[in-house]
């Protein structure tokens, strides 16, 4: 099975990058769930080494949003939001 990955790229409300690469189908799907995965590259933010994989459990037919997603999974690991109040300016 041949796991296919779209990238794409965020910039964080501290201006800083983050390239992104998602799979809508990551594995096997199991009991009306999938699995999906994110990575997060060259964002210092996210991690000290510039890396992160984050999965997912939805339901095998649930539509997703790939960008308006991985920009949550970015606010609940940094709370550095996108746009609106509490913006951070980027220290370096």
């Amino acid at each position: 099975m041949e796991t296919k990955y779209i990238k794409f790229n965020l910039v964080l409300g501290n201006g800083e990058k983050c390239k992104v690469r998602y799979c809508d189908k990551w594995g096997v799907s199991l009991f009306g769930n999938r699995t999906i995965h994110f990575e997060f590259l060259n964002c210092f933010s996210i991690s000290p080494t510039k890396y992160k994989s984050e999965f997912r459990i939805v339901g095998v037919n649930e539509k997703i949003n790939p960008k308006e997603a991985a920009k949550q999974i970015i606010e609940s690991l940094t709370g550095i939001k996108f746009n609106g109040e509490n913006v951070q300016q980027k220290l370096f």
